[in-house]
């Protein structure tokens, strides 16, 4: 037990410690250069000569000062760095531990197929999105509707490495709707923009980028749509998510209206004939999102 303690104690305050002992290592070294130099002088008899040889010599005391102090200031070192890493070694066993606990309960709470879902779409994952702001505006034009969805985030950087993330252009048609990309802007957490791009032709595209660990920046990224008939579409996050604001602008004489999985629920906060505001605090998992449809009233 007393073992214990001494060694606990060493590992709580091992910098006071080693802090002291070079401290006091090093006040000895000085002690020892304030030593009187002893002079005397020898006379010895060479071929009849006398002859006086004079001898200067540090005082006894001062070798066993240098090693004293040699020794604590090695020592202090010494315990520095072996403490130092073993601190390092059970933290990373620590955490080891707690993760192979936390696998085992949550293994046992629920079924492997499950189990095998949550480590692949959220442990490990180095990227998540954080008050996101999603405007999504339609309008009447040559007997379409044209959706421009504004899409605002926070992307987040929270592992250990650097990371390169790609947003390539996107142009998509089929016989109902056709979707370009309009605009890319990316600021970095200062506000300072990185890129901002505005597309004119299927030439102009993003460029990948680099978020630093532990770092985010804001995107902004706007889709342009052209809906033939009925607005029936879906969206669904490729990132985890924490925090949603939908703003929804819509033609008088419309009814806009979605259905959504989210872990968490927006809900509508203001609504009146041309505009309707959802909220949602909380998180959003990776694939999960909303299908909305417009159309009009009555």
């Amino acid at each position: 037990m007393l073992g214990r303690i001494t060694m606990n104690t060493l590992k709580k305050y091992y910098l006071t410690i080693c802090i002291v002992l070079l401290g006091i290592g090093v006040f000895i070294q000085y002690l020892a250069t304030l030593q009187d130099i002893q002079y005397q002088q020898v006379q010895r008899i060479i071929d009849g000569e006398i002859k006086i040889d004079n001898i200067y010599k540090l005082s006894d005391t001062y070798p066993i000062l240098v090693n004293v102090s040699n020794a604590l200031i090695t020592f202090s070192i010494s315990l520095f760095i072996s403490l130092f890493i073993i601190r390092k070694i059970e933290e990373e066993q620590r955490e080891s531990i707690n993760e192979d606990i936390f696998n085992a309960i949550l293994k046992k709470s629920i079924p492997d197929e499950i189990f095998k879902l949550v480590t692949t779409d959220l442990w490990g994952k180095q990227l998540i999105r954080k008050n996101a702001k999603w405007i999504y505006t339609f309008e009447e034009k040559d007997d379409m509707i044209v959706l421009r969805q504004t899409l605002k985030s926070e992307l987040h950087n929270i592992g250990n490495e650097d990371l390169t993330e790609k947003y390539p252009s996107v142009i998509l048609n089929d016989k109902n709707a056709e979707t370009r990309i309009e605009k890319f802007v990316l600021k970095d957490r200062n506000g300072q923009e990185i890129q901002d791009l505005h597309v004119k032709d299927e030439t102009q595209k993003p460029t990948d980028f680099t978020i630093p660990c532990e770092e985010f920046v804001t995107v902004e990224i706007v889709y342009k749509t052209k809906y033939r008939g009925i607005v029936r579409d879906a969206y669904f996050t490729e990132h985890s998510l924490i925090n949603i604001q939908l703003i929804v602008n819509h033609p008088e004489g419309y009814k806009f209206d979605l259905l959504q999985s989210f872990s968490n629920k927006l809900v509508t906060t203001f609504t009146n004939e041309k505009q309707k505001i959802y909220e949602l605090h909380g998180g959003v998992l990776p694939r999960q999102g909303m299908f909305f449809h417009l159309e009009k009233s009555g």
